[in-house]
């Protein structure tokens, strides 16, 4: 089962050879192109952060929500305006340039989507401190918060790398769950519940049972704590099946949990 899983994985991995990753890049060009040509000295700078520079974002055709999030720093030498005065920016920004595309404003970031792919712009300054520079996105309220955009991805590739690189392809396993059964979960959320376990000398099939049985169904709503019994449920009767030997129907529950594969 560990080499049905890791295949699974491995398909849903984003990879240099993959004709989306081309369109991605592509489009991460030219959106940064355009940014920086409209915005000139106002923006300071472009941050692609989320899970698309982890390596756990899934494609599209697995996961229709899979978005690339763009960080725009802009300058605020002449000023700090309101979270909401920089994506009113950012919007009337996608409309004059991406006109033929979908356009969402919301909270907190502006969305255009490219050829089925979604593109997140999220408003930043950079806050000067007296003791050290942060960067700050929009919070609740119109309030500026600080955040480290890439600090997840130093946590996640460490913690990949200490259990011998298990850990994103378990998550990338786990979001396909969650994407074909309603999203219980919010991807950031589940992503940090997968790398903070301990997957020492585990296998795919081992890392996959540690992932589902220590996730939380703190916040869900009923239907997403029916979605995660039902998942933890599966995951033991393939097990059981497994050590009865009786492999067909092993595979048979572990497409419940994972279908089209």
């Amino acid at each position: 089962m560990s080499n049905d899983l890791k295949r699974i994985a491995s398909s849903l991995y984003i990879n240099d050879r993959k004709f989306e990753r081309t369109n991605i890049r592509r489009s991460i060009g030219s959106i940064v192109k355009y940014l920086t040509e409209h915005f000139e000295t106002k923006v300071k700078g472009i941050i692609p952060f989320g899970s698309y520079t982890r390596g756990t974002m899934l494609p599209h055709g697995n996961d229709i929500q899979s978005d690339v999030d763009l960080m725009v720093v802009f300058s605020t030498k002449d000023g700090k305006l309101t979270p909401e005065a920089y994506r009113k920016r950012l919007q009337r920004f996608a409309e004059l340039y991406y006109s033929r595309g979908k356009i969402v404003k919301d909270h907190p970031s502006v969305t255009i989507e490219l050829n089925h792919l979604k593109f997140d712009m999220i408003a930043a300054v950079i806050d000067n401190g007296i003791i050290y520079d942060s960067i700050d996105i929009p919070g609740k309220e119109e309030a500026w918060i600080e955040t480290d955009p890439n600090g997840f991805n130093r946590i996640l590739t460490s913690q990949n790398k200490k259990y011998k690189y298990i850990v994103k392809p378990t998550i990338r396993l786990i979001k396909y769950w969650n994407a074909s059964h309603n999203y219980p979960f919010k991807s950031y959320e589940l992503e940090k519940q997968i790398a903070d376990q301990d997957y020492s000398g585990c296998t795919f099939q081992q890392a996959m049972g540690v992932a589902v049985r220590n996730l939380s169904s703190v916040g869900l709503t009923n239907a997403g704590e029916a979605e995660l019994n039902n998942l933890q449920a599966n995951y033991i009767d393939m097990i059981q099946l497994l050590d009865n030997n009786n492999i067909y129907k092993a595979k048979q529950v572990l497409k419940k949990m994972l279908p089209g594969f």
